[in-house]
């Protein structure tokens, strides 16, 4: 497992767009910090996912930043990196992948649970507040965020209508960071 102090503050969530605007989009978070990103591109096969996986993995390596990539666990290894479990693929797995870096995407106390007892470094824990990318999910709240990452014993960050703004109230709410996407994409 990672040591909690390596974690930063700011874990960053990349979308799709084009190569070169999503390169120019990456390189900017990293110029201005960013050193955590996961590679999110939901909808691609596993050609064009690897290409973008390529090219964010050589970014990251200039900037010495930790990619995490959001895809099965063993296209991660075959890459090289890290990985983010989507809740959906998280309730699959039943043993921590080997890989140096894993973390989850969780929603609930249950996910929680089950993401530390496969023992993940991190997991981001969504949507605290309404968001753009899931209109329709009802938002957990600062409360409620609060009371289930009391309940862990893993850095959780705070995903869903971040802003960078919002780093330190969700640190006073037991967050390690925060996470975003549409904030900064």
């Amino acid at each position: 497992m990672i040591n909690f102090t390596d974690l930063p503050k700011f874990y960053f969530i990349t979308d799709l767009a084009p190569a070169e605007q999503f390169a120019l989009k990456l390189r900017r978070i990293l110029v201005n910090g960013g050193r955590l990103i996961q590679l999110r591109l939901p909808g691609l096969n596993d050609s064009e996912y690897c290409a973008y996986a390529q090219l964010a993995l050589e970014l990251c390596h200039e900037f010495s930043a930790q990619l995490m990539l959001n895809c099965a666990p063993d296209l991660a290894l075959r890459i090289g990196t890290g990985v983010h479990l989507s809740a959906a693929r998280l309730a699959t797995i039943t043993a921590r992948p080997a890989l140096p870096w894993v973390a989850a995407s969780c929603h609930n106390q249950n996910e929680i649970a089950h993401a530390q007892n496969l023992g993940v470094d991190f997991a981001v824990l969504s949507p605290v507040l309404m968001t753009k990318s899931h209109p329709d999910a009802q938002p957990l709240g600062w409360n409620r965020f609060g009371e289930l990452v009391a309940a862990t014993k893993i850095p959780i960050y705070a995903l869903g209508g971040m802003t960078l703004n919002d780093c330190a109230i969700a640190r006073s709410y037991g967050a390690h960071g925060i996470a975003l996407l549409s904030a900064v994409w």
